[in-house]
Order: structure tokens, then C-alpha cells, then sequence
């Protein structure tokens, strides 16, 4: 999450400077969901890795089949 939060912020400072800062919204919203649903890919990727050293990731949490759903859902919004 930490990711997709720092990836929409970039569009969020850029808005800052400019006349209508609310359209950086649209930009920022479709880089949170964009990064939000890769990096649920990654983590199912690096799953073996996590699970040996106790990480509390959502594929841990709440299985392949529901970060597959959640991921699929962010990447087509």
C-alpha cells in the first residue's frame, strides 16, 4: 500500500502547483489502483519468501485466490 500511496502522491504534489489542483485527483487515483493491483502480484509472486519469514502480506492473509480477485479488479478500474 505504501507503494501505490507514494506513486499517486507524485501527481498530488504536481497538482499542488497548479491552477486546478483537483483534476491531479483523476491521475493520482488511476496510479494508486494501478501500483495497489501490481504490487498484489508481486506479493503472490514472492509468497514462499514471505511465508519463511513470517511477513503478514495480503496473499498470507487472505489466500491466492482472493489477491488474484482484488488485483484483477485494481488493474481494470
Amino acid at each position: 500500500m505504501t507503494v501505490s500511496i507514494i506513486s499517486a502522491l507524485a501527481f498530488i504534489y504536481g497538482g499542488v502547483f497548479s491552477k486546478n489542483p483537483e483534476i491531479s485527483l483523476i491521475p493520482a487515483s488511476l496510479a494508486f489502483l494501478f501500483h495497489m493491483g501490481r504490487e498484489l502480484i508481486k506479493d503472490m509472486e514472492d509468497l514462499e519468501g514471505d511465508q519463511a519469514l513470517r511477513s503478514e502480506t495480503f496473499p498470507i492473509a487472505y489466500g491466492i485466490k482472493n489477491s488474484t480477485v482484488a488485483a484483477y479488479k485494481k488493474l481494470n478500474t
